[in-house]
């Protein structure tokens, strides 16, 4: 196995270069989970994923909850399906430490399980409460060390982790949350072991080829966790070596190929989900996928199963703009024609008439 072959099985297992006529569900539940703290590139992250949905549609399966978006693995969004959040969640054992940032602001452990326990008391009047609401009560009920919006938001991200909340749509354009009990079903729990061995095979069958290094990452277990969960899957996988690295795969899968060009929101899962992302991104490029002074991943351009540049898009007048920012020269010919197919194609799921800068 080389890199190509890498590229291409990863772009095939994970739905990029054979989309097939999926519900936004079915898309997150080939994958597991999609990194979704941009949440405009989460719903196209899904749609690249499947040839017959519109950004509404993916709308849709959030706002009617068959999708969650919620804090699940390293404590940061993501889509994932309802009867998958809870088993999920029981793998992250609570942290109560305060990091600093919020330490120097205030807040200490005592006032944060305070928190935790209030914040269930925010939705006795309403169902479906924001960031500003849900702060706005635990100022009142004396949560004091809250000068900071940043600092209220890390009590509400850590209700999340707990399971207490999960996003619930939006109230006008701010998103809003719910009681978790109240909108994701209670389901029989799983034994550590049989979420640990569900959640590899889910990874390795969907991000596939993969080392147990990537899963670990991906998931944020411990090293020890992830490898009890690929040694438990691995009886359903096959092995491939490269660069000395044993990686794990789906068995009976066709090759994948690498060839096609693709547009890739933010934090897509073909990138994000990899510790190692060499096989597909050069390492003299790794700084350019990444924005501002965060771990944030640009829009990224993949041709040849290859990161080949970043892309942004802006709105004019009804119309969406797309400009490139190639790695190298500026694309031509085949790929040049590639790249507009690929941007009609997210017209398409946008609804919107899509230009090419």
């Amino acid at each position: 196995m080389d890199a190509e072959d890498i590229a291409g099985y990863r772009l095939y297992n994970q739905w990029i270069s054979c989309p097939g006529k999926s519900s936004p569900e079915k898309v997150v539940s080939n994958l597991g989970a999609i990194q979704a703290q941009d949440y405009l590139a989460s719903l196209w992250a899904v749609g690249l994923r499947s040839s017959c949905i519109k950004q509404s549609d993916v709308q849709e399966a959030v706002e009617r909850r068959k999708v969650i978006r919620t804090w699940t693995m390293r404590g940061t969004w993501h889509l994932a399906l309802p009867e998958n959040i809870r088993w999920m969640l029981s793998l992250y054992p609570e942290d109560r430490q305060v990091p600093g940032y919020q330490a120097r602001n205030g807040l200490t452990g005592p006032t944060l399980e305070r928190g935790l326990e209030i914040i269930p008391k925010a939705f006795s009047e309403e169902t479906r409460l924001t960031y500003d609401e849900i702060g706005e009560y635990l100022k009142r009920s004396g949560i004091t060390p809250l000068g900071k919006t940043e600092v209220q938001r890390h009590i509400i991200r850590r209700a999340g982790r707990k399971g207490i909340i999960c996003f619930d749509g939006h109230k006008g354009r701010q998103p809003a949350f719910a009681l978790m009990d109240d909108i994701v079903p209670k389901a029989k729990p799983l034994t550590k072991k049989e979420a640990i061995t569900k959640f590899a095979t889910i990874y390795f069958k969907s991000h596939g080829p993969a080392t147990v290094k990537d899963f670990a990452w991906w998931s944020g277990l411990r090293m020890s966790d992830a490898k009890l969960g690929a040694e438990a899957a691995a009886h359903g996988l096959r092995k491939k070596e490269f660069n000395g690295e044993t990686y794990l795969m789906p068995n009976g899968r066709p090759r994948g190929n690498h060839d096609g060009v693709y547009l890739l929101p933010a934090f897509d899962e073909y990138i994000i989900s990899y510790r190692d992302r060499s096989a597909v991104l050069e390492p003299r490029y790794a700084k350019r996928i990444i924005g501002g002074t965060t771990l944030s991943f640009l829009p990224m351009v993949i041709s040849d199963g290859k990161v080949v540049g970043t892309w942004k898009r802006r709105e004019d007048k009804g119309k969406v703009i797309v400009t490139l920012s190639p790695f190298g020269k500026p694309p031509e010919g085949r790929e040049k024609k590639a790249i507009r197919d690929a941007t009609v194609a997210y017209g398409e799921f946008l609804g919107k008439p899509v230009m090419l800068m």
